[in-house]
């Protein structure tokens, strides 16, 4: 029963999905002959993408506490799973509250939301499942790096009215490099929302013939209600070429782009036990258990800076109606990022279907389709990470509405 129902509901998606396109790019040069008014509206353009590196949806079971409380002792497969790689959570979100293009100038206004948290050690898990050995020292660093922040963005484009030749530009009369190409600009605003991160996290265990001891150490950084951020600036540049049945793509983006935050709360936790058999007889004798913990840490500046920003694609007509694509993405706060492909076929010229196929902590599969008219483009896509339904790692879903006007 559970299965059907959650075949439905991915079918009634499907039923109702709606795209322009198997690819979605911001690229500026795209204006370069917009000659018409184009609207995106709040909360009806988003994408929402949740991903693991280890579990399926049908391993959550594992998790079960009522299993355990009747008695079920874990399997040697559960443990396998859980031991198999470290766990690690990811998720991206991001919606347009506002966009407006018209001729050669854009601006839209979004909301971007990451998270990245190593959850697990797999040495850790392995110690509390298969226990230790003795004269072995174990280090992890569960937690560590852990970031999740949220951001607001402004993004103002222009695309130079004209197009340029490649040949024209090297003054070269060879046909090879008679290329058209078109190029745009933006100018961004990155304002914070939200920062919270783990900036370290150490845990040291060891037993020895006769003595045992554990080490630890955490230190954590997040937004507070005494917290505030300031406005920062990105550029970005984008190149488009159209020759034959072909489209090429090239946009570099967040140049110099950053969040910066001022006064962000903090803690830090260090703390030591040990205890040696050689004094366990000792009237007097304790564990040595010490600790320091420190949750008042104000951090004055903090400035995480985001890598460029490059999305890289190759678009082609290959046989009526049937398009095929390669692209490379890699963006801090997107996801997924790295090389897809994919294909699309336009049913009546009026309704996309697409796949598409790439790989980042997972494999994934992309699906949409959508409806295009003169003044209006809606769409849906659905993506699934690793496999499918209870196979699956993790599910991502996108929305999109523009209206068009003279």
């Amino acid at each position: 029963m559970k299965h059907f129902i959650i075949l439905v509901i991915f079918i009634s998606m499907w039923s109702f999905s709606i795209a322009e396109s198997i690819e979605i790019t911001d690229n500026p040069a795209s204006l370069a002959y917009n000659n018409r008014w184009e609207l995106e509206l709040p909360l009806l353009n988003y994408e929402l993408n949740l991903d693991n590196s280890l579990l399926n949806l049908d391993n959550l079971d594992i998790f079960d506490k009522s299993k355990y409380d009747n008695g079920h002792i874990m399997s040697n497969q559960d443990k396998e799973i859980l031991t198999k790689d470290d766990l690690v959570l990811y998720g991206a979100f991001g919606t347009t509250l506002v966009g407006a293009r018209y001729k050669n100038f854009g601006i839209k206004f979004s909301g971007y939301g990451k998270l990245y948290a190593p959850v697990l050690d797999k040495k850790y898990a392995q110690l509390a499942l298969y226990g230790n050995e003795t004269n072995k020292i174990y280090q992890f660093d569960s937690g560590e790096n852990s970031r999740g922040y949220v951001f607001l963005k402004t993004v103002l484009s222009y695309a130079i009215p004209r197009e340029f030749n490649l040949g024209s530009l090297l003054r070269s009369e060879s046909s090879w490099l008679n290329i058209p190409f078109n190029i745009g600009f933006n100018l961004n605003t990155y304002y914070p929302g939200y920062y919270a991160e783990m900036k370290k996290s150490s845990q040291t265990f060891g037993s020895l013939v006769d003595s045992l001891f554990y080490d630890y150490e955490a230190l954590y950084y997040y937004y507070d209600d005494k917290s505030s951020g300031r406005l920062s600036l990105g550029l970005g540049f984008g190149l488009m070429s159209n020759f034959g049945k072909g489209r090429f793509d090239f946009h570099l983006d967040d140049l110099f782009g950053s969040l910066q935050l001022n006064d962000l709360a903090g803690g830090e936790y260090r703390g030591e036990y040990s205890d040696y058999l050689l004094y366990f007889h000792a009237d007097d004798y304790e564990p040595f258990d010490t600790s320091t913990e420190n949750d008042s840490l104000r951090i004055k500046k903090r400035s995480y800076k985001f890598s460029p920003s490059i999305f890289i694609g190759f678009k082609y007509d290959l046989y009526k109606g049937i398009k095929t694509l390669l692209n490379y993405q890699n963006s801090n706060y997107l996801y997924p990022n790295g090389v897809s492909m994919g294909v699309e076929y336009a049913v009546i010229d009026k309704i996309p279907l697409g796949f598409k196929i790439g790989k980042d902590e997972n494999i994934y599969f992309r699906f949409n389709s959508g409806l295009e008219f003169r003044n209006v483009s809606f769409g849906f896509a659905f993506t699934s990470y690793y496999g499918f339904f209870n196979h699956a790692r993790g599910l991502g879903i996108e929305s999109s509405l523009k209206i068009r006007f003279n």
